[in-house]
């Protein structure tokens, strides 16, 4: 694992902002790097960093926070022409209130519980011409899973899409060890699991998916996408 991976886009005011593009696939392809780009926060960006977005041919964007951290943190994509900006919260109550022991237990009950929200989000994909960012507030854990999602659709080898949910560690690490400094500020027991992006933790996931499920395919099926809109996604994707 490295920075120097070319799906990475520099940002000052976003960490975490890269294509899903690039990726083998099954099929002896590779996925495209303008259908989809996975980031976190999009709130205090500037006009040129505004305009970098809409350059990479993005005309929607998904925001995956809760209504809390939208409101202390408001969008500076909401009301940008050209992008259509719309809310899909994932597991709206997911500031939980406990330390879960490990992230893999909060992503099978994202799995579980937001299997509408992810239909939704596939929709949303298919209903724009352009590409589509989807983000939540450190790109790591509700974006890290809908990522999961759309890369073993496409065909993804499950250690490629393991390793595009650890490159976390390496582009958000700063805003991570803010994180992790305000929860001692605030007197909240701090768990280094919460602020890493450790493989050990999407394996959880996986696991879960292809043992519940079988595959992305079938989970999202009985999300509620229909067979037509599956294969749909699955060619934006390619």
């Amino acid at each position: 694992m490295n920075g120097n991976d070319k799906r990475f886009i520099p940002m000052e005011n976003m960490n975490n902002l890269r294509s899903l593009g690039g990726y083998a696939t099954a099929g002896g392809g590779v996925t495209n790097y303008h259908a989809f780009y996975r980031g976190d926060k999009t709130s205090g960006l500037t006009n040129g960093e505004i305009e970098k977005i809409i350059s990479l041919g993005i005309t929607r964007v998904i925001d995956l926070r809760a209504d809390s951290e939208c409101e202390a943190r408001p969008s500076s994509l909401q009301a940008v022409g050209g992008l259509n900006y719309i809310r899909v919260p994932l597991f709206d109550g997911f500031l939980l209130p406990y330390i879960p022991k490990t992230m893999g237990e909060v992503y099978v009950q994202l799995l579980q519980e937001s299997p509408a929200g992810f239909a939704q989000i596939g929709r949303l994909a298919l209903a724009t011409g352009g590409g589509c960012l989807f983000h939540c507030t450190s790109g790591k854990d509700r974006t890290g899973i809908t990522a999961m999602l759309l890369l073993l659709l496409a065909g993804v080898a499950p250690q490629d899409v393991a390793e595009d949910y650890c490159l976390t560690a390496v582009y958000a690490k700063a805003h991570m060890e803010e994180m992790q400094e305000l929860m001692r500020q605030r007197g909240i027991p701090e768990k280094a699991h919460m602020f890493g992006a450790q493989r050990s933790e999407i394996e959880t996931a996986l696991n879960f998916l292809y043992k519940e499920y079988t595959d992305a395919k079938n989970y999202l099926l009985k999300a509620g996408l229909s067979e037509n809109e599956v294969a749909a996604l699955q060619k934006k994707l390619l």
